[in-house]
């Protein structure tokens, strides 16, 4: 237990606290497009407003996801494992097991301080109103709809040169949030963007 402490408090502080990266990208960006697009650059009846409101703060939550997941997570474990850090960790007398315990578990802290930082500037700013239990399905939906996206973030790690992870990244990443209608709702976008998005996206 101590060593997983230990671990815990080591990968929280470089992932976390000294990681400018993830604060800047993963926090203060998305929170930057949220009170860009909900208090300048909206128009509308007051129940549409509301609603952007509340729809555009779970697409920002998504889109801070997507930038831990294909940039901080693939990064770090790729520098982990490039340095030997991952080899020292198999030789020692505790394994690797503390240390993707402790991964895994700071992968999901990231994601919920997504959700409270986005969450507070919608209440506080816009006087987004949920009830406990909408919270709690939101944040279940980040938590595990997260899986499959850290998985993709995981295995980028394993691409060889950190040139080739940079780009495999801002091209997952950047279309993906795009075509999905995370920067800007799809029905208020032009006609053959709709179509794109609809064909890349089945269930639109």
């Amino acid at each position: 237990m101590k060593t997983l402490l230990a671990q815990l408090a080591f990968d929280g502080k470089r992932l976390v606290v000294r990681n400018s990266s993830f604060i800047f990208f993963s926090l203060l960006m998305p929170a930057g497009f949220y009170l860009l697009y909900t208090k300048m650059m909206i128009s509308g009846s007051a129940t549409e407003i509301k609603y952007f409101n509340i729809s555009y703060m779970d697409q920002m939550i998504v889109y801070s996801i997507l930038i831990n997941a294909f940039f901080s997570i693939a990064s770090i474990l790729k520098r982990d494992r490039d340095k030997g850090f991952t080899t020292f960790l198999r030789l020692s007398p505790h394994g690797t097991l503390p240390y993707y315990v402790s991964i895994t578990f700071w992968m999901l802290m990231m994601s919920l301080l997504s959700v409270i930082v986005l969450g507070s500037i919608a209440v506080g700013v816009n006087n987004v109103s949920l009830g406990t239990d909408q919270w709690l399905e939101l944040l279940g939906v980040v938590l595990i709809g997260q899986l499959p996206v850290l998985m993709i973030g995981i295995a980028l790690s394993y691409i060889h040169r950190e040139e080739m992870l940079s780009l495999a990244s801002n091209l997952l990443t950047f279309p993906m949030a795009i075509i999905s209608g995370l920067w800007w709702p799809i029905t208020m976008l032009p006609n053959w963007y709709k179509l794109l998005a609809s064909r890349c996206q089945p269930t639109l």
